[in-house]
């Protein structure tokens, strides 16, 4: 799923390494099975934040595009 998103290899893998984390994190914090943990994030990776909603975690655009402009400056920054 993660590199039909435009990754390459390695960082698909090491995506599905932290999204898994993640997931047994948010199974563990909520008491939730690490099967709805992982369709959950899974749900919202591809746009739709309603099952992450039902936990109490607020995924915005905004948020996401804020997140993602400050970390390409960084990026950009140790670049220069």
């Amino acid at each position: 799923m993660i590199e039909s998103m435009g990754f390459t290899s390695q960082a698909a893998f090491n995506m599905s390494k932290t999204l898994t984390s993640i997931g047994h994190d948010i199974s563990s914090f909520y008491n939730i099975s690490v099967t709805s943990a992982m369709e959950k994030l899974q749900s919202a990776l591809v746009g739709m934040p309603r099952p992450l909603q039902e936990l109490g975690i607020i995924v915005k655009e905004e948020t996401v595009k804020s997140y993602a402009y400050e970390n390409q400056k960084k990026v950009l920054e140790d670049d220069l």
